[in-house]
C-alpha cells in the first residue's frame, strides 16, 4: 500500500501545470432559396473504346463545348463517338445568375469499384441567353466494359 502511495505522490510531483487561454467567436448561417431545374439535354461523354493490353488502362476524358478529348496515360484507347454538354434553360427572371450561384449535386464515383471519377462544372459564361451548359471530366482507371451513369441535380440560388 505504501508503495502505491509513493508512486502516486511521484506522479503528482512530475505532472505539469499548464495555463489555458479563453476565447470566443460567433457562429452564423445564411439561408437562401434555390430552384431545381429540369434540363433538356443530358451530359454525354461519348463512347470510349478500350483495347485490351498487358498494361492497365488509365485516362482522362474531358468534355468541353460538346467535344470529347481523351488523354491516355496507360494502355490503349480511343473515342468512337463524341459527347455533348448538358443544357438547362431557365426563365428570363433569373438573368442575374453567376457561376457561383450554380450548385451541382452528384455521386463523383461510377463503376462497381469506383474506377471512374467524375468532375462536373458549369461552362464559364454558359448562363447567357437563358441557357446553362454543364461540361465535365472523367478520370478513368482500369474500368470494366459497360454503360455508366448517375443522376445529377442542379440548383440555382435565388437572391
Amino acid at each position: 500500500m505504501r508503495k502505491y502511495f509513493l508512486i502516486s505522490a511521484m506522479a503528482m510531483l512530475t505532472a505539469n501545470i499548464t495555463n489555458a487561454s479563453e476565447g470566443t467567436f460567433n457562429a452564423s448561417v445564411s439561408i437562401k432559396e434555390a430552384t431545381e431545374f429540369a434540363c433538356q439535354t443530358d451530359l454525354n461523354f461519348g463512347t470510349l473504346v478500350i483495347v485490351p493490353t498487358e498494361e492497365e488502362f488509365g485516362a482522362t476524358l474531358t468534355l468541353s463545348d460538346g467535344t470529347s478529348e481523351l488523354s491516355v496515360s496507360g494502355g490503349k484507347g480511343f473515342m468512337q463517338t463524341n459527347g455533348s454538354s448538358a443544357e438547362c434553360y431557365f426563365d428570363e427572371e433569373n438573368q442575374d445568375i453567376s457561376e457561383s450561384d450554380i450548385i451541382l449535386e452528384y455521386d463523383e464515383t461510377m463503376g462497381t469499384a469506383g474506377e471512374i471519377i467524375m468532375q462536373l462544372y458549369p461552362k464559364p459564361g454558359a448562363y447567357v441567353s437563358n441557357v446553362i451548359s454543364i461540361d465535365g471530366k472523367l478520370i478513368i482507371a482500369n474500368p470494366s466494359a459497360g454503360d455508366f451513369s448517375t443522376v445529377v441535380n442542379m440548383y440555382v440560388i435565388n437572391e
